[in-house]
């Protein structure tokens, strides 16, 4: 997300530039004529998160009524996930009344246990895979990760990188073909700058 200091436009823009668009506008049209403070979880701690909003950075808690209902804790707000809060300006404070809805999520099984689910993040328009293409190349590892992905309904993009260490990018890239891996793939080099462009040229305004 844009920091809040460099957003100097009106407050829609900020929102837009923040992600904000059609799917969550129409999950807050019942809450229009409330009180509550649109705001987005930038990062989580054990039992408070930073929120970006168009009031600035503020610091949160869940209200006990949201941790009271959540069924588990994938219920409460991940990061990425657009809610309603209360919020307090003169302590830069806010607390957290309900999460709106989750277009797509990032998760996996928590390591040892069976069912509890360990979102790690929401609302994501599409995530970047990194393999690397030195001796850390491992092909089963990036097709656990692609799955998670296109079971979180997020497109992916799998960037390999490391370039100038690699001698045998060809022969890598044809275990690809045979896996039938047929993702959007960039080359990179941050040694040489081989590719960068081609990244940079991935990330666009309003998406996550």
């Amino acid at each position: 997300p844009i920091p809040y200091f460099l957003i100097k436009s009106n407050i829609q823009m900020q929102l837009n530039q923040l992600g904000w668009n059609s799917f969550f506008q129409t999950a807050f049209q019942s809450h229009q004529n409330s009180n509550f403070t649109v705001g987005r979880i930038i990062s989580e701690n054990k039992h408070s998160y930073l929120i970006i909003s168009e009031l600035g950075e503020l610091t949160g808690e869940c209200a006990g009524k949201l941790l009271y209902t959540a069924e588990s804790t994938a219920d409460l707000p991940k990061v990425g996930d657009w809610v309603l809060m209360t919020c307090f300006l003169e302590e830069q404070k806010a607390i957290i009344q309900q999460v709106l809805p989750r277009f797509s999520k990032f998760s996996r099984k928590a390591v040892g246990k069976k069912t509890e689910e360990q979102i790690i993040g929401t609302n994501l328009d599409c995530v970047f895979i990194v393999q690397s293409l030195d001796d850390n190349f491992n092909l089963r590892r990036l097709e656990r990760y692609l799955l998670l992905a296109q079971e979180g309904n997020i497109q992916a993009i799998i960037i390999f990188n490391k370039a100038d260490l690699c001698a045998d990018i060809e022969v890598k890239m044809r275990l690809l073909e045979k896996a039938n891996i047929n993702y959007k793939s960039l080359i990179v080099s941050t040694f040489n700058q081989q590719g960068i462009p081609d990244l940079e040229a991935c990330l666009e305004a309003g998406k996550t």
